[in-house]
This record gives structure tokens, C-alpha cells and sequence, in this order.
């Protein structure tokens, strides 16, 4: 049996044990730090009005728990260049459709 990519979880939970379990292994505390940092960044984000995905906060508090941990090979691996492919591409297609959006139904309906 395949696992499927981290890409494909449904929720934020699974995605973060997905990656917790691909990218860097983590343990009963570790596992806690992320949780509670990713949580106090995400409490910190939405008091200044930001809006900011679990997801992402979850992923990176996995990586650098990896990088204090020295293990350099995190940032190399398949599932980290994915994770931050995705975080690349997903936003310029954002951007493209909300643009061909707003050129649609606002600039042609003047």
C-alpha cells in the first residue's frame, strides 16, 4: 500500500501528522511544541487581522523543529520540495484568477 502525498489530505490534522511523519520524525513533546506554537502564531496572525492557513503554520513549526534539530535533509527531501511548490504555485494561480475575475464581471460591466 501507497500512502497519498500530504498534497491530498482532507483535513488540517491529517496534514500535519503527514507531515510530522514524512519530513521529520516527532516525538510526544515535539508534537506539542508544534501544536501550541502553530496555534499561538495562528491566535497572533488573526488579532492583527492576517489571514494565515493551519496547514502552513503546522508544516513550518515541523521544519524548524527539524532545522534546530540540524537535520538539513528536510529541506531536500520529496514531500518538503512539494510542500513548497505548491506554496509557490498556489498563490500566482490565485492571483491569475482572481484578476481574469475582477476584468470579467467588473471592469466589463462598466
Amino acid at each position: 500500500l501507497t500512502r497519498p502525498s500530504p498534497m491530498v489530505r482532507s483535513t488540517a490534522a491529517e496534514a500535519a501528522a503527514a507531515v510530522g511523519e514524512e519530513v521529520v520524525p516527532l516525538g510526544l513533546i515535539s508534537a506539542s511544541l508544534v501544536g501550541f506554537c502553530s496555534a499561538s502564531l495562528l491566535l497572533f496572525a488573526s488579532l492583527m487581522g492576517v489571514p494565515q492557513s493551519l496547514v502552513q503554520m503546522s508544516a513550518l513549526s515541523v521544519m524548524a523543529i527539524g532545522a534546530i534539530n540540524h537535520e538539513k535533509h528536510i529541506f531536500h527531501g520529496e514531500t518538503s520540495k512539494k510542500i513548497f511548490f505548491t506554496w509557490l504555485i498556489t498563490p500566482t494561480i490565485s492571483f491569475c484568477a482572481a484578476f481574469l475575475l475582477a476584468k470579467i464581471f467588473i471592469i466589463g460591466a462598466v
